[in-house]
């Protein structure tokens, strides 16, 4: 046992280093290859087409790398959290992120329906703000063209018999708040629901547009976090479901 933790312990250490690496190290020399390209283009105005072309494509790799060493950084901060569970209101929590989320909802026609109140459980405020950012994140990016996304929420108590033996291979207690998160969006087609809570597996859409393969992953882990669990399901062109399971201490 006392090897174990002594592993697990140095795993921690090495995780923790190479978090810092990215947030440090990795991002210094990306910042530069973004302003030596920009000053290349800035200074030298009759650049043939196709270096303009180039020079773009290096900008626009560097920010997509950019973006992938900064989402490791947040998903390795869910990893090693030492924050204490505490009281935390789920209406509260998702009444202050549709607040800050007002500007992108408003831009979308979005709206966000409570069907019936939500629980209070012991949980991570920060994360759980983190949890339902990225669950109406993800139902406004993949809302259907001309088609204003609605994101129904709703609670209910549930047994934890009643949980598919897959979620309960994570889960342990015997009763459960199910939060259900659905939308009206594009839906997915049920095939892919293990690739979707996988970090950067991107599933590309009709219309072409991209997960950032960050947001899933990270409910995942906060549910984890939380002792729980999430579930997906989906109808290509007419919506997607997620299941949100917070145990309930007996």
């Amino acid at each position: 046992m006392q090897q174990q933790v002594g592993s697990l312990n140095r795993a921690n250490a090495e995780l923790e280093q190479l978090t810092n690496i990215a947030s440090h190290h990795l991002q210094e020399p990306l910042r530069k290859i973004q302003t030596f390209s920009n000053q290349v283009t800035t200074r030298f105005k009759a650049l043939p087409e196709e270096m303009t072309v180039l020079l773009d494509k290096i900008d626009k790799a560097a920010k997509h790398m950019h973006g992938l060493t900064r989402d490791m950084v947040k998903y390795s901060s869910l990893i090693n959290t030492q924050e204490a569970l505490m009281q935390v209101d789920l209406n509260y929590v998702l009444m202050k992120v549709a607040e800050q989320m007002d500007e992108q909802l408003t831009i979308h026609q979005a709206r966000v329906i409570v069907t019936n109140t939500l629980p209070v459980i012991q949980g991570i405020p920060s994360q759980l703000a983190i949890l339902f950012e990225q669950l109406i994140d993800n139902s406004i990016r993949f809302s259907r063209k001309e088609v204003p996304p609605v994101i129904s929420i709703s609670s209910e108590p549930i047994a934890g018999s009643k949980i598919s033996n897959k979620v309960l291979s994570v889960l342990g207690t015997t009763l459960y708040y199910k939060i259900k998160v659905v939308d009206n969006g594009m839906g997915f087609d049920n095939k892919y629901i293990d690739k979707m809570f996988y970090l950067f597996q991107r599933l590309e859409t009709q219309q072409g547009l991209q997960s950032k393969g960050i947001g899933l992953p990270m409910v995942q882990r906060i549910m984890i976090n939380h002792g729980g669990n999430v579930t997906a399901m989906g109808i290509a062109g007419e919506g997607a479901e997620f299941h949100l399971y917070f145990p309930i201490p007996a």
